[in-house]
């Protein structure tokens, strides 16, 4: 098997004083990834939402595969664009669906 080193991860907005509004539009800025021993900076990655997309489609089939039962084969997604299409794809890492 396989290990992974350890990370920690902190998502970071930055806002100018003067305007009082953010530096990116809403929902953007950037993730900083950390080694978990050290606290050297290993990844810095760029978020206009797609992260942000991603970690909202992973906390729903990490939540569908924890309530639905082991032999589901079949569920719905309620809405559209990106964020329903991302659900669904998600679903099918944790289901066969």
């Amino acid at each position: 098997m396989r290990s992974f080193p350890l990370h920690t991860a902190d998502r970071i907005r930055a806002a100018v004083p003067a305007t009082g509004r953010a530096a990116w539009p809403e929902g953007g800025g950037f993730v900083a990834l950390f080694d978990a021993q050290t606290g050297a900076v290993t990844a810095v990655l760029e978020d206009e939402h797609h992260l942000s997309d991603l970690r909202t489609a992973a906390a729903g089939a990490v939540c569908a595969r924890a309530l639905s039962r082991p032999d589901a084969t079949r569920a719905t997604v309620l809405g559209t664009g990106r964020q329903a299409e991302l659900q669904a794809r998600a679903l099918t890492l944790v289901r066969p669906v």
